[in-house]
């Protein structure tokens, strides 16, 4: 009798623990789909030309004009405008329906797809109501009359950043890669030249500086399905011609893929791909160590719990109901389970950084050797310079050595690394004569003052010691790459 309640309860358990779905993949999202929650990401067509670096060129070939189109639901894209009126530097991500890329007889389609928008003091919404001077956008640019449309009927629509994530809705460890090396792309409207970003980023390139992103124009336009006023008419859409953008390469696991040695028969190449990336939006003095981590700008919805520095801004909006608003000086870009060992890694270089003699005395000659000597330990001096050289020249004063800003540090350290670190370009808009400064701007001069500009400051650290213990290659390296632009131009004509 005790064996036969014994089985019994065996069995009626298994019947529970059956009915539980154990051995199936839960969700603790509500099953009202169709509002929040998304079809994971479909790839239609996804040609790919050679390597990884290949497929990349191809994309990026700024000779010719490619071109973008955006599909999404009218629901959707009025919730990418609501998300900005409620946080305007949010990074949460909404759905479009499809992203196709068409190039030199080429054609890329992906549904599904993550679209948000991007930037920082350049930030908009696309249409509507622009309330981001109220929560604290900083962008000089910002004008009241023009971006506060929302009683006007079909109101106008803007050109504003864009990132498209095709995996943003994939499952866990599902690849979705754009030519098989791209999980991400970066649409950015142009200054009124057109071309500045994209111009810089190919000198870069034409002067083997291979670590700056790739860039090229494309065509945009978005295709609005009007889902809300007629669900059932599909094919009642609106088409807004963005013009032409810049399509650019984001700095991230992708890009730093397709610059490793595996890649790469030169040597023009990282020895270890799985390095410490950090993004960097303020100087390396000592006080920025305490001002890493990992970013996270993000809007809390209802059906969500509440993460860690979950915060309220009095008021609910549809299921709005907080956000969370991590930002740092120092944001970790990968193995961000690892922060603690890559905080430390970063920690250590600043401070060596800043212990470095704070001289202008050229015949201090033991602080001249200690300086060439952390630059040697830690970069490859050569390729670093040249580097300089080119941003130089670019008249960029919106990165470390004019504003503290726009860079990246990436450390081709761990297993197989080289042990060194690179200087990153990045956000080349303001540049070319074009400054954030608001000075006179000299041809010969990019910067303008330099007091104002600041180069002897801390922020400018770096370029004081090239000056010091390096000016002798630096200047090599400058004076050959102007030659070179000079004899390129000349043969133009």
């Amino acid at each position: 009798m005790k064996k036969f309640i014994s089985i019994a309860l065996c069995v009626i358990f298994t019947v529970l623990l059956a009915s539980c779905n154990f051995g199936e993949k839960t969700s603790s999202k509500p099953t009202d789909k169709p509002v929040y929650f998304y079809d994971p990401p479909e790839i239609v067509e996804n040609p790919t030309i050679g390597s990884r670096s290949e497929s990349l060129d191809f994309i990026f070939n700024n000779q010719t004009l490619g071109e973008t189109t955006i599909v999404i639901k009218r629901s959707e894209w009025n919730k990418l405008c609501d998300n900005y009126r409620y946080l305007y530097k949010n990074e949460n991500f909404v759905c479009a329906d499809s992203y196709t890329y068409e190039k030199d007889g080429q054609k890329w389609v992906i549904k599904n797809v993550g679209f948000r928008l991007r930037g920082n003091t350049s930030r908009y919404c696309p249409q509507g109501l622009d309330n981001g001077r109220e929560q604290g956008q900083m962008n000089a640019d910002w004008n009241a009359d023009y971006y506060n449309t929302e009683g006007v009927e079909n109101n106008r629509y803007r050109q504003v950043h864009f990132k498209v994530d095709f995996e943003e809705f994939a499952a866990d460890g599902v690849d979705v890669k754009m030519a098989d090396c791209m999980k991400c792309v970066a649409l950015k409207r142009m200054d009124a030249s057109c071309t500045r970003e994209i111009f810089c980023y190919d000198l870069f390139h034409r002067y083997g500086i291979w670590t700056a992103p790739r860039a090229s124009h494309t065509k945009v336009t978005i295709k609005i399905i009007e889902d809300i006023k007629n669900p059932s008419a599909a094919e009642a859409t609106t088409t807004v011609n963005y013009g032409v953008y810049e399509m650019f390469e984001e700095v991230n696991k992708q890009s730093l893929k397709a610059r490793d040695k595996d890649e790469n028969t030169s040597k023009n190449a990282w020895q270890n791909s799985k390095g410490n990336l950090w993004k960097c939006s303020n100087d390396l003095t000592i006080g920025r160590s305490r001002e890493m981590g990992v970013e996270d700008i993000s809007i809390i919805h209802s059906y969500e719990g509440r993460p860690d520095g979950f915060q309220t801004n009095g008021r609910e909006n549809g299921d709005r109901v907080g956000y969370v608003w991590k930002q740092y000086s120092l944001d970790l870009k990968t193995n961000k389970d690892n922060f603690s060992a890559a905080s430390a890694e970063l920690r250590g270089f600043i401070q060596e950084l800043n212990a470095l003699p704070n001289t202008d005395d050229e015949s201090d000659i033991d602080s001249i050797a200690q300086i060439k000597a952390f630059y040697e330990k830690w970069f490859d001096v050569d390729f670093f310079l040249k580097t300089y050289a080119v941003n130089i020249l670019c008249g960029m004063d919106d990165d470390y050595w004019g504003n503290a800003n726009n860079f990246y540090l990436y450390f081709d350290t761990g297993k197989n690394g080289s042990g060194k670190v690179y200087f990153i370009p990045f956000d080349y808009d303001n540049t070319l004569g074009c400054s954030i400064k608001k000075v006179a701007i000299s041809i010969i001069l990019w910067t303008g003052d330099v007091a104002q500009i600041g180069l002897l400051s801390i922020n400018c650290l770096w370029f004081l010691n090239i000056r010091l213990s390096l000016s002798i290659i630096y200047w090599k390296f400058l004076k050959k790459t102007v030659n070179g632009i000079l004899k390129n131009a000349a043969s133009a004509f």
